[in-house]
């Protein structure tokens, strides 16, 4: 339950739990009895370094099953920032990387990437067409075995594309070629096996609280070496080794990813997170599907995201007007991204399901007012 009548629907930084901004307040004003704010513990200090870091990191590694062959890693910067990390720590062998292009995000790491050919250190970068059209909407493709590089270091995925609204539900085969994946916007609302992958990242201001910092979960033998010129910050090996705090760490920001780690835990892990994803999203897909075309999906059915859905309206001159309705119910951030424009609904963790049925409720209502 909550109190809010306020509801955002942003991409990011998102709405946190009730019970979470509750127990941050309190950590903010008074640490565990302290006395002192948990924003002014020192990192080298029992309270964080024994407590705080070690419990965040054992609450991620039990939600998602991490096996002892990986480590789990909290990076000061957002998942723009580990585009040119995974580089940096995954390429000093090989000299071919592959990109699987889905969407507006894995464009951008590719693009990132590519980066790294003027020093000459990295000598290809490849893209591989993951989309297809279906009917007019956008689906995945399937890639092919043969389409996967026996010599590359990896093969990168944005599993989740929050602008396009194309999500994953089956994760691409890539045999021993290690899978590099980012989950940002869905990390802990799906069950997955991360033995699949080499990789997998999250930026946290979606799922697990502030933006400015992100989790990184690499499998051991992948790191180690890295290209020349990375400085220690940007080593996951050293960041590994030095339980994230080369410099100081993002501490609050690590103590609020523990709160909702905790929050999820006690909710019923992430299987019950992923039938919230269900439920919030069935709504609004099935008042779009009901709607006889007043809105418009531009997402083939099977590959549709249940965290960021985007869609059209039959008469896209009523947008605003739809957009003021909704501010009026308390109802926020329904733009579309200004790359595609339209309108956008993202639900993560903290949306509870009281905001995704108001939304529902809303666009029914509009549809029969404006039909």
């Amino acid at each position: 339950m909550t109190d809010r009548t306020v509801f955002t629907f942003s991409a990011g930084p998102a709405m946190l739990p009730d019970i979470v901004l509750k127990e941050l307040a309190q950590g903010i004003l008074n640490y565990n009895g302290t006395g002192i704010s948990v924003a002014e513990l020192s990192h080298r200090g029992v309270d964080y370094k024994d407590e705080i870091f070690p419990s965040t990191r054992a609450a991620f590694n039990k939600l998602l099953n991490v096996p002892e062959d990986y480590e789990t890693i909290f990076s000061a910067g957002g998942a723009t920032f580990e585009f040119g990390n995974i580089i940096r720590n995954l390429m000093q062998g090989p000299d071919l990387a592959q990109y699987i292009d889905t969407g507006y995000w894995s464009k951008q790491a590719h693009g990132i990437a590519k980066k790294f050919k003027k020093d000459g250190l990295v000598q290809r970068i490849e893209s591989i067409n993951g989309l297809e059209e279906v009917n007019g909407l956008s689906n995945l493709r399937h890639i092919k075995p043969e389409e996967i590089n026996e010599n590359a270091a990896f093969v990168y995925i944005c599993a989740n594309e929050t602008i396009g609204g194309v999500q994953y539900q089956k994760f691409p085969d890539t045999g021993n070629i290690p899978l590099v994946a980012d989950m940002s916007s869905e990390m802990f609302t799906r069950v997955f096996d991360i033995n699949n992958f080499g990789v997998v990242f999250a930026c946290g201001q979606k799922n697990f609280g502030f933006a400015g910092f992100s989790v990184v979960i690499v499998r051991k033998d992948l790191i180690g070496k890295v290209l020349p010129g990375t400085i220690d910050v940007q080593d996951y090996k050293q960041l590994a080794d030095k339980a994230s705090a080369i410099n100081t760490p993002p501490t609050v920001a690590i103590y609020t990813a523990g709160l909702i780690a905790d929050y999820i835990q006690e909710g019923g892990g992430v299987e019950a997170m992923a039938r919230q994803a269900d439920y919030r999203s069935g709504l609004i897909y099935n008042v779009i599907d009901g709607s006889d075309g007043f809105y418009k999906s531009p997402v083939h059915s099977e590959v549709r995201s249940k965290l960021n859905i985007p869609f059209l309206l039959k008469d896209g001159s009523l947008e605003d007007a739809f957009k003021q309705e909704a501010r009026k119910e308390g109802l926020l951030e329904l733009e579309g991204h200004r790359s595609v424009g339209g309108l956008r609904a993202s639900m993560y963790i903290g949306m509870p399901d009281i905001g995704a049925e108001k939304l529902a409720g809303l666009m029914q209502h509009f549809a029969q007012k404006h039909g």
